[in-house]
């Protein structure tokens, strides 16, 4: 990397602490990641600009942080209602993860988490082939609450496994999730 490739990346001059403008640019990438559903397209290219940011700082003289990488445990449940509540509870701890992540790799690992949480529930969840009439828009993610009502109702008609989901109708909001989490696993899996 050459100084002028480095400065695109990493906008360093005399007025500015190196650190600080590493942590500033740090913060914008994960601001603009938080509240983003997990799309390879759209994060590929932030994680490319953070790997750049990162070499770039390392060009100026900034030192690598050791960190650990940390792991998730994925969903093994059949019901709905826990694999969902386990899901919301992990999704939260990569959130707080991305918002503590002091340093780019923090923050890539839990890029990472948060891919590997979205894809085990979306294959939990992921029903056959059906015909709908409105294709979701697969960045747009349910409100939970709407989610865990939905989920509520399921169980109180007898549905409360993701095998029985096929029971409900079409315009319910748990297939709708079902079909928008199969949407994008094909797109994730055609990346």
């Amino acid at each position: 990397m050459t100084k002028e490739d480095a400065l695109l990346y990493f906008p360093l001059n005399e007025d500015i602490d190196m650190n600080d403008l590493y942590d500033e640019l740090l913060f914008q990438q994960k601001q603009f990641l938080f509240n983003r559903m997990p799309i390879s397209k759209v994060f590929n290219s932030r994680i490319v600009r953070l790997k750049k940011i990162e070499e770039a700082y390392l060009f100026f003289g900034g030192t690598k942080n050791i960190t650990t990488v940390k792991e998730i445990e994925l969903i093994e449940l059949d019901t709905i209602e826990e694999a969902y509540q386990f899901f919301q509870k992990t999704l939260t701890r990569i959130k707080l993860e991305m918002f503590n992540a002091n340093n780019i790799t923090e923050l890539l690992n839990a890029i990472d988490l948060l891919f590997k949480n979205q894809k085990a529930f979306a294959l939990k969840i992921e029903l056959p082939a059906l015909e709908f009439d409105i294709q979701p828009i697969v960045s747009k993610e349910p409100d939970a609450m709407e989610i865990i009502q939905a989920i509520k109702n399921a169980k109180a008609q007898g549905i409360s496994k993701f095998k029985e989901l096929s029971q409900l109708p079409s315009d319910n909001i748990l297939i709708q999730e079902a079909n928008r989490l199969s949407l994008w696993l094909k797109l994730e899996t055609n990346v």
